[in-house]
């Protein structure tokens, strides 16, 4: 009656599997279960050609229960099933990602030439998304409050249902073209590359007694699943334990090297020599805190025995585990040998994100933009000549307020220049044969306005906040709290994408009301923004700002934030950091990284070759350069020494001063231009 693809008949055999899997019948029930995914994929495929992206979460999100059954029993009755396993891969590396998949999908489209008519609906689709921020960030009066927030869901409204209409006009948006399961991704990966596929999910206890009182879902669970390259029936499932365990380790542990500004030594697991005469001194070595080994036997220890002689890691992180640099991970008490002294890391949002190789583009990167130390007090009378005839006919202006919620810059003061950043752009692009964009010309239009430059480095503040919906908005009493520099953080936007964000030049002044250069913007650019961007010929994008790998995270879908929006705008790589780095170390790693990319190493390898040359870098070494000595200026003023640096001390070793780095995407060789 209803049709063998009706969402009801999805349900039903998955209600079935249950029961079977309750009466001791599990290979039954997963034969029920793969009835119910395919008609769930081909659902899902018929929803994204209709919908928004807050649509596309919603319907996944109603339909989650399907993939953790599917999962539950696979931990309880078919671990040793290798039919079994191979299937439950192929269904997380289906459904894993999925919107941030179909978002790019529909940008690459749109870029790609192949719907000239459907351009004007596109640049609309950025106004209203324009018109949203502004309107967030201006919050009304107490007595106009009524009429904003009508406004605020209208514009609202209108953007959900453009993109509805977009996406029935773009068939890429399906996600049809190219088929997703273990065998692509296995024979898509490099050759010595495995894919650790990690994934959470809720525990389904089939024998639960809804009549007695008994919870049918049982505490969320971590599993990995384990792909070599070129070996799609090689597939190993491992089962991590309890998400909040693991969870609880890894705010520990990311709490002990992380500590930013209240860096010091005797706190962060650098132990110090007390009998040493004053003289002789040198600085202590760095030994992991308790929460780092417990962390690597967590998430890591159970999983070796699985990887034999492989050197090449790709991890799909989810859950928390998204904000964990694996790298850093000690395999041992002593701390004498992390984790990247044995495997070189890089990641992925979702082991389907390999395939984005596949995809072909006519597109030309245009020649690198290097944008670096903004001049975050810039008002409109300081623009110049220059800027003004460089910027776009038709800018749009916006004249809106912001907070920042970061360990640089001062939130009484605003933004504070950051010399690292300079110093970092100038270096690069002298390296790179370009002139740097800097000071007043670093300008949110530069970026808004790129057209896929072959790489994309930003050297600046970053932001992001965490979302406390128990705290609802305040709205400002006067004009004096209208433009303050804690405006954001009243705010409270409920959109993830518009609580991530770089700075530009402006930057304070737009906090502060101030009137700004057209070409400036609003002086920052939301991770929103960034997802709009045209990227699809951009090899490589670094964000040298802080927290940049920070966002919102959303089970199976992701890290939401400007790790998303660089992601679906395109570019093939990304370099971010997991937490505020002091900048003049950054600046030194960066300048070896982008020298590693010069001299043809692949760009997990350069990274990875950076980190360990900061890592091992002595006092003597760094007092061979301007950039160096500069580096050891910075040290004593994070934490002053109580003793004198000998010159073979390594005054960085600790993963605070370079662990934070990721690279996610292609890992390979840059092609020279």
């Amino acid at each position: 009656l209803l049709g063998k693809q009706h969402p009801n008949v999805a349900t039903s055999l998955s209600n079935l599997a249950g029961l079977l899997a309750a009466t001791n019948r599990p290979t039954e029930a997963l034969a029920h279960l793969l009835q119910s995914t395919k008609i769930y994929d081909r659902i899902i495929s018929q929803v994204f050609a209709t919908s928004s992206e807050n649509d596309r979460l919603a319907y996944l999100q109603k339909i989650r229960g399907n993939f953790d059954i599917f999962l539950s029993l696979l931990l309880k009755h078919l671990s040793h099933s290798t039919e079994a396993v191979q299937a439950a891969l192929d269904l997380v590396l289906k459904r894993k990602a999925l919107t941030a998949a179909a978002l790019a999908a529909q940008n690459q489209a749109i870029y790609s030439g192949r719907y000239p008519h459907l351009s004007d609906q596109f640049q609309q689709l950025r106004s209203l998304s324009d018109q949203i921020v502004h309107l967030t960030f201006s919050p009304p009066k107490p007595n106009e409050l009524t009429t904003y927030q009508k406004r605020l869901a209208q514009l609202e409204a209108q953007y959900n249902a453009l993109q509805k209409r977009l996406a029935s006009q773009l068939p890429e948006i399906q996600l049809q073209e190219q088929p997703v399961d273990r065998c692509a991704v296995a024979l898509e990966l490099s050759e010595g590359v495995t894919l650790v596929e990690f994934v959470s999910f809720r525990v389904r206890d089939f024998n639960a007694v809804l009549a007695c009182g008994e919870s049918q879902w049982q505490p969320s669970r971590y599993l990995a699943f384990i792909l070599p390259a070129g070996q799609p029936d090689n597939v190993q499932m491992i089962d991590l334990g309890e998400t909040e365990h693991i969870d609880r380790l890894i705010q520990a542990f990311r709490k002990s090297v992380s500590l930013g500004d209240n860096y010091a030594p005797d706190q962060m697991g650098m132990r110090k020599k007390k009998t040493a005469p004053a003289s002789n001194r040198k600085t202590p070595k760095y030994q992991p805190p308790p929460e780092a080994i417990e962390l690597y036997q967590a998430i890591f220890n159970p999983i070796r025995p699985y990887l034999g002689a492989v050197k090449q890691l790709l991890l799909a992180a989810d859950g928390n585990l998204s904000l964990v640099p694996f790298k850093i991970l000690p395999t041992d008490e002593t701390g004498e040998r992390l984790l990247m002294d044995e495997y070189n890391i890089s990641y992925l949002s979702a082991g389907r994100d390999i395939l984005r190789s596949k995809i072909q583009t006519s597109r030309l990167a245009s020649q690198a933009l290097i944008i670096a130390d903004p001049d975050f007090d810039l008002k409109e009378v300081e623009i110049t000549e220059d800027i003004q005839q460089s910027s776009p006919k038709n800018p749009q202006q916006l004249t809106l307020e912001e907070d920042f919620l970061s360990t640089l810059g001062n939130k009484e003061e605003g933004f504070s220049r950051v010399i690292g950043t300079r110093l970092l752009g100038e270096s690069v692009a002298q390296m790179l044969k370009v002139p740097p964009v800097v000071d007043k010309e670093a300008l949110e239009s530069r970026l808004k306005t790129c057209q896929s430059p072959s790489i994309l480095l930003i050297a600046t503040h970053g932001v992001f906040f965490s979302h406390s919906p128990s705290l609802p908005p305040s709205y400002p009493n006067t004009e004096q709290e209208l433009f303050s520099f804690n405006r954001l953080s009243r705010v409270k936007a409920e959109d993830s994408m518009l609580r991530s964000a770089l700075a530009f030049a402006g930057a304070n002044a737009w906090l502060q009301g101030k009137t700004l250069p057209k070409q400036a913007g609003k002086g920052i650019v939301f991770a929103q923004d960034v997802a709009a961007l045209d990227l699809w010929a951009t090899e490589l994008v670094v964000l040298s700002a802080c927290n940049t790998a920070m966002g919102d995270i959303k089970i199976g879908e992701g890290v939401f934030g400007l790790r998303r929006a660089f992601a679906v705008a395109g570019a093939k790589t990304l370099v971010m950091s997991l937490w505020s780095v002091p900048d003049r170390a950054t600046a030194l790693l960066m300048e070896r990284f982008f020298t590693n990319l010069h001299q043809g190493l692949g760009r997990a390898d350069a990274l990875q070759d950076a980190q360990n040359y900061i890592r091992t870098i002595t006092v003597k070494q760094l007092q061979q350069s301007s950039l160096g000595v500069a580096v050891l200026e910075e040290l004593q003023g994070l934490k002053p020494q109580n003793h004198q640096l000998c010159q073979d001390d390594r005054p960085l070793e600790h993963p605070y001063f370079w662990g934070a780095w990721v690279c996610q995407g292609d890992t390979t060789a840059m092609v020279k231009s």
